[in-house]
């Protein structure tokens, strides 16, 4: 059984937090319908997600899945650990907003079927489409297993797999909504990304801590140039048949992070704190846009007349704070519970 790597638990909490303080302003129109652009991109904190999920599922089920008893664990578990809060979240929604959905949009989340759908891929919880993605990716984790079994072979899936992504985002640029986004296979290289590094890191994690913390120091440098020279590029140069490339390019640019954290754990950013966010992290995914719909939004109000740097740490912080608490009562009090009901205790 391999150690837990607190280093994606950090990454994947500080994932978390970007997309709540995202959606926070974005939602709470806390910049006044003017953020700055590098600020509109802290959504891609989602693909960074699905990297760290695949990179860390290989660390924990690599070893079983060679049988039929390990794979049907694996769909298990990942079930109940990903189902029961959102199954939650969806009928706090629903009864919130009084909306009450028709029998095939209740189906379509129960089965986590509405990601393959244009108009429900958004699903009946605020920012789950991104859990339609997820699944799925479970769904076909262990056959990928078994085809990307090393380095050139991951290296190639995830050429194939961009290949693919981008030939399937022309297809659907017009469609509404950004399905185009949403669209599993349009998501698809960041999972298989994830696969490639965890590869990678097998064959670095035995190097000495010197070599390993140089290595970290060089693909964080490496993300931080390749993000500035995009942020130079035209956004006119990056848009194809309609389809604009950007945020797509930043999600494969930031991979390389799991990567880093995973090789050496930097204390300032792999802390007991960014551990801790990292572990509630998906109630935190979950759960941060109730709480901007509904204490956010009132902080905000009672702010209004402020200074707007003023008005704009205080929702945020409100928000993090409820959140990350929320988070962790649901973590220790249901969704650890829940997730491992009828099965042993795993790293994951």
């Amino acid at each position: 059984m391999r150690p837990r790597l607190d280093g994606l638990d950090s990454l994947r909490g500080m994932a978390a937090v970007s997309v709540a303080i995202f959606h926070s302003v974005v939602l709470l129109d806390l910049s006044n319908g003017r953020p700055p652009e590098w600020f509109m991109q802290l959504h891609i904190a989602v693909p960074l997600f699905f990297t760290i999920s695949a990179f860390a599922l290989c660390a924990g089920y690599s070893a079983s899945l060679s049988s039929w008893r390990g794979v049907r664990e694996f769909y298990w578990r990942r079930y109940f650990r990903i189902a029961p809060l959102f199954y939650v979240m969806a009928t706090v929604w629903t009864f919130y907003t009084s909306s009450y959905p028709s029998i095939e949009d209740v189906v379509l989340n129960v089965v986590f079927a509405f990601n393959l759908l244009p108009g429900k891929d958004g699903s009946l919880v605020a920012a789950g489409w991104s859990l339609g993605v997820e699944m799925l990716f479970y769904v076909f984790f262990p056959l990928l297993l078994l085809v990307l079994r090393d380095v050139r072979s991951g290296a190639a899936g995830l050429v194939a797999s961009t290949v693919i992504a981008a030939a399937a985002a022309v297809l659907m640029a017009s469609v509404p909504d950004r399905f185009g986004w949403h669209f599993f296979v349009v998501q698809g290289p960041y999972f298989v990304g994830g696969i490639l590094l965890f590869h990678i890191f097998e064959r670095v994690a035995r190097n000495t801590v010197s070599e390993r913390r140089t290595l970290a120091l060089l693909l964080m440098a490496s993300v931080m140039l390749a993000l500035s020279v995009l942020a130079m590029v035209d956004r006119h140069a990056l848009t194809f048949m309609g389809w604009y490339a950007r945020e797509n390019i930043i999600g494969l640019l930031l991979m390389p992070l799991v990567l880093a954290f995973a090789v050496f754990p930097f204390p300032a950013l792999v802390n007991r704190a960014t551990i801790f966010i990292g572990t509630v992290s998906y109630g935190v995914y979950l759960i941060h846009p109730f709480v901007i719909a509904t204490l956010g939004r009132t902080v905000a109000q009672h702010m209004a007349g402020k200074p707007a740097w003023l008005v704009v740490i205080t929702t945020i912080t409100t928000v993090l704070s409820v959140t990350i608490t929320a988070a962790a009562v649901t973590y220790f009090g249901f969704e650890r519970r829940v997730s491992n009901f009828g099965r042993p205790a795993r790293v994951e």
